[in-house]
Order: C-alpha cells, then sequence, then structure tokens
C-alpha cells in the first residue's frame, strides 16, 4: 500500500492519501482503560466503545489489580443492542484466562443508563478482569468493583 501511495503521488501526480486526523479522541486506552476489538471515545460523561468488526465481541482489560476472591463489579451503561456482559478473570499465577472463570448478566435493549451487577467468587486473588461487552456501541459511565461489605476496591468514572 506504501509503495502503491508513493508512485501515484510522486509519478502520476494523483493526490496525497490523507493523514488521520490526530485530534480525534479515539483509540484503544483511555485512562488507564484498555480495550480490545473495538475503539474508545472519550465523550464526558461517557466512554464510548465501537466494536471494530460485528464478527468480534468487544472488552475492556483491567489489569494490575489485586482484588479478594469475591467482589463484585458495577457497571454504569447502555447498550441499544441489549444482551449480556461478562466478567472473565484471571488469578495471581494464572498465565491464561480459564474458560470457568466468567459470569454473566442480562442488559436491557435502552437508549437510558442501566447499573449491571456481576458477583464474583473465585479460589485466589484476581490480578486480571476482561469485562466483555453486548454487541454493537456501548458508553459507559463508571466502572465499580466492591468487596462484599461494599467497600470500594476501584472506580473509574469517565466525567
Amino acid at each position: 500500500k506504501a509503495v502503491a501511495d508513493f508512485y501515484d503521488f510522486y509519478l502520476e501526480g494523483k493526490p496525497a492519501p490523507k493523514v488521520p486526523d490526530p485530534t480525534k479522541a479515539s483509540s484503544k486506552s483511555v485512562q488507564g482503560v484498555l480495550v480490545r476489538n473495538a475503539t474508545l471515545e472519550h465523550d464526558a460523561p461517557l466512554l464510548k466503545v465501537t466494536p471494530q468488526n460485528r464478527n468480534q465481541v468487544p472488552f475492556i482489560v483491567l489489569n494490575g489489580l489485586k482484588l479478594p476472591r469475591t467482589f463484585e463489579v458495577r457497571l454504569s451503561l447502555k447498550n441499544q443492542n441489549g444482551g449480556q456482559t461478562k466478567v472473565s478473570w484471571r488469578r495471581d499465577g494464572e498465565n491464561d484466562f480459564d474458560n470457568a472463570n466468567i459470569v454473566a448478566t442480562s442488559v436491557k435493549k435502552t437508549s437510558e443508563l442501566q447499573t449491571v451487577k456481576l458477583q464474583v467468587a473465585t479460589t485466589g486473588q484476581v490480578v486480571h478482569l476482561r469485562i466483555i461487552l453486548p454487541k454493537g456501541i456501548s458508553e459507559i459511565q463508571q466502572i465499580e468493583i466492591n468487596d462484599p461489605s461494599g467497600k470500594l476496591l476501584f472506580r473509574k468514572q469517565f466525567q
């Protein structure tokens, strides 16, 4: 592609290819939150997660965590398709995600913000989470993780 663009521009006088706009707020990481199979756009107070391909499932990555064996993940989000949100995890000392380490809950089809809660109970300290989103565009206002007593362990607000 680069070679073809070079010849088109320099030898055939065709217009130069468009350069991406560096001011557009779209990336794979916002406020330390990473995403896979999607792009992120911070449009305060929401984080917009847009899938790159309808055949891939977008998910948010939270790593470097030290979560207890039992905790709750709360998401304040909207998704006009509805479906399921899932949380999968990796414990300290594990190299890969185990298919058994996943919980799911339903997300209503709505254009309004809703809070979804996922309860995680496992056998060791959790160091890495994947928050798997429903199909389509999701807009997230907040991600919280609390211990069983309600103590806040982690929070990302996209204001």
